[in-house]
């Protein structure tokens, strides 16, 4: 059976994402200085504002897209009306690869609000875990040349890989409090501290790869946190009926990652720079983050599904 996938617009979506990422992008305007890019003299001034570019990148997270030139071309074609100075496709790359270290500071804010509301809570709860991004099939690690300079050879639970480490931190709600990107052959263990920041008094939860007593000593020393890791199977150690409920719990930030990087496509592999692999991540983590908040909103559950058999 043939399955054919009905790509339509939506201009209510469109507008309503619009406004939301507007009014994020003029607050942010406001205590930045000097807008990313905005010092580089040569060539003509980008047609698009900071906040129709900002729309445009994560539009594109609400259609099934692997690659952002159909999906530009499907934007030109069908949203004329609302982008009617849209660039050319490799413009508009460049434009974005200008706007990184905006895409950082507003995926930053983005993260502040989750951890300044989980702050507030009684009872806090984190989960932890690390995930492969490889940048090509591992039979091409050595024809690889794009992130050459970057990525490196790491081990998980499903094998050897080629590319990058996701380091993320979520709530019991599986919003995002804390998140880093690495090479592959970085240890999981080494990021907790950064992930974790300022954050006091919480339960932190991860599975037995993260298994370093010094680690759980020095966590409750500094932040008063309580780190409750799994147990190899060598090991012998009793554990309580909570203990045990917490950690299936943690199953929550296998969602969150496996959301990232397969319903929202942060593992695509076809990037022909480092610059075009890091707005890519910062993109998508900024689409998961804003489109989780914005799922409470009735516009996002209502309308036509995006494929039909």
């Amino acid at each position: 059976m043939i399955r054919i996938i009905e790509l339509v617009p939506h201009p209510q979506r469109l507008l309503q994402l619009f406004c939301i990422v507007d009014e994020l992008v003029t607050r942010v305007l406001l205590h930045t200085a000097r807008l990313p890019g905005s010092g580089n003299t040569l060539g003509r001034p980008h047609n698009l504002s900071v906040s129709e570019a900002v729309t445009i990148s994560l539009y594109r997270f609400l259609f099934p897209w692997i690659d952002f030139k159909h999906y530009y071309g499907f934007v030109c074609n069908y949203h004329t009306r609302d982008f009617p100075n849209a660039p050319h496709y490799d413009n508009m790359l460049t434009f974005q690869k200008q706007l990184l270290p905006f895409f950082l500071q507003l995926l930053g804010i983005l993260i502040a609000v989750n951890r300044a509301a989980f702050k507030n809570k009684k009872i806090r709860i984190m989960f932890v875990d690390g995930s492969p991004l490889p940048v090509c099939a591992n039979k091409r690690i050595f024809h690889h040349k794009v992130m050459k300079k970057v990525a490196a050879r790491g081990k998980s639970t499903m094998g050897w890989f080629y590319g990058m480490k996701l380091h993320i931190l979520v709530d019991d709600r599986g919003n995002i409090l804390g998140v880093t990107i690495t090479p592959g052959n970085v240890d999981e263990r080494t990021q907790i501290k950064k992930l974790v920041g300022d954050i006091t008094n919480a339960l932190l939860i991860a599975d037995a790869g993260y298994i370093k007593e010094l680690l759980k000593e020095e966590l409750f020393a500094t932040n008063g946190i309580q780190f409750v890791t799994g147990v190899k199977r060598t090991m012998k150690k009793l554990m309580s009926s909570e203990q045990h409920s917490l950690l299936k719990a943690r199953q929550l930030v296998e969602t969150v990652i496996g959301s990232v990087k397969h319903r929202l496509g942060m593992t695509f592999r076809l990037h022909r720079s480092i610059e075009g692999y890091q707005v890519h991540f910062v993109l998508t983590l900024i689409a998961y983050t804003l489109f989780k908040s914005l799922a409470r909103i009735p516009l996002l559950s209502q309308g036509k599904q995006l494929s039909s058999p």
